[in-house]
């Protein structure tokens, strides 16, 4: 899956709180606003545990907060299980037309 940033919702939330990057950042254990900004901007995707800090902090579930993300996220499992059903659809096709059991 691609590294896509488009969606990222943290600058809006944030200011819907009245924070600044800085305050964000000391709420979910950075020590400045560097990394915020960075997240904010779609330089870094932040890790697991820092995109959970941000859903608690910012009160707002992760997949909304990272909306680009998730829909990548979703287009590709999506797309990966339909590949996966149609080739397991094809090789019980095969088995039952080898007059093997299906089961």
């Amino acid at each position: 899956m691609a590294n896509d940033t488009a969606g990222n919702y943290i600058r809006a939330h944030r200011r819907r709180l009245g924070l600044t990057q800085r305050q964000l950042g000391a709420l979910i254990g950075y020590g400045n606003g560097y990394a915020v900004s960075r997240h904010e901007r779609g330089k870094v995707v932040p890790p697991l545990s820092v995109a959970l800090a941000y859903e608690v902090a910012l009160g707002i579930p992760v997949a909304r907060i990272f909306n680009g993300i998730h829909s990548a996220a979703s287009t590709s499992v999506t797309q990966n299980q339909q590949k996966f059903l149609a080739g397991r659809n094809r090789a019980a096709l095969n088995q039952s037309t080898l007059g093997g059991d299906a089961t």
